[in-house]
């Protein structure tokens, strides 16, 4: 059997930073039961409401998953979450639904302008997504399901399982919302720990993938700066303003307590050629490097 994407991630210790999907506006929608690999459309979700879903997200820009409790578990109704973590913004409401066909009802496109679909009441506790999504890639559910339990006995119902949300070789993966956190080799023995520093503000910058409000460089350049600020609470460093450069590499300019600080951030594409994941053919993923 081939070695697992997770595997030759750490054999080759490759880093985290700037691995976070590039998504602001999120739904998140109860539904448990076995996900094929695409969650939305082989599910048990009715085949109305996946391609009603499937078309508003595409017109609105949102990102739809699946989530579930960890365990056996059979809901009355369907939890539904909305949240966006947007650079300025960040916000997250939730609903009870008698079922799915409800969701036909809902309209995404206030979310395109970052703004709430008031159709629940707002939530002022962050949520925690593990992935687990094992018919994407097994790593997902072989590491994640674990850090799932874990977490869900000490955090209940904050903690979801969740459907694919990339960069499965990083498994576990945990994202936090609203704030759109990234973090990945998430263990079991570290999880509460990690989860607990961030319910208090701060992030593991070990475990930190990058922020998904930010394209990939300039979360790079957002931890470059945190490792050399020290800085871990999750708005001591901020963007303010960034400008693209040759090739794919950054200028950002981030609002830190000690005032404005600014990286530029280049591209290399070294090698050799990795799984990116189990399912797919290898490749070279983008590296990092402070230039100035």
């Amino acid at each position: 059997m081939a070695s697992r994407c997770s595997a030759t991630s750490r054999e080759l210790n490759e880093p985290l930073l700037g691995t976070a999907s590039t998504v602001v506006n999120w739904l998140l929608v109860e539904q448990p039961g076995a996900w094929g690999r695409r969650a939305l459309d082989h599910s048990r979700l009715p085949d109305a409401v996946a391609a009603h879903l499937r078309h508003h997200a595409a017109r609105h820009r949102v990102r739809v998953v699946l989530i579930r409790r960890h365990g056996r578990h059979v809901p009355d109704g369907i939890r539904v979450y909305a949240a966006h973590a947007g650079r300025r913004r960040r916000w997250l409401e939730h609903v009870h639904l008698p079922g799915p066909e409800a969701l036909l009802d809902v309209d995404l496109s206030p979310l395109e302008d970052g703004r709430r679909l008031g159709i629940g009441m707002e939530q002022s506790e962050p949520v925690y997504l593990v992935c687990t999504h094992g018919r994407h890639d097994p790593c997902c559910s072989e590491r994640g399901r674990p850090v799932a339990g874990v977490l869900q006995r000490r955090f209940g119902d904050r903690v979801w399982e969740v459907s694919h949300i990339g960069g499965d070789r990083f498994a576990p993966n945990v994202v936090c919302l609203p704030a759109g956190v990234y973090l990945g080799h998430v263990e079991p023995d570290v999880a509460v720990d990690v989860i607990e520093r961030f319910d208090s503000g701060r992030i593991d910058l070990a475990r930190y993938r990058g922020r998904c409000a930010y394209d990939f460089a300039t979360q790079a350049a957002e931890t470059f700066l945190r490792e050399r600020l020290g800085a871990d609470g999750l708005d001591e460093v901020v963007l303010e303003r960034r400008r693209r450069l040759a090739e794919g590499g950054v200028e950002a300019v981030f609002r830190t307590p000690d005032g404005l600080r600014t990286l530029r951030v280049a591209v290399d594409h070294p090698g050799p050629p990795r799984p990116i994941t189990c399912r797919t053919p290898a490749a070279v993923p983008p590296v990092y490097r402070v230039v100035g």
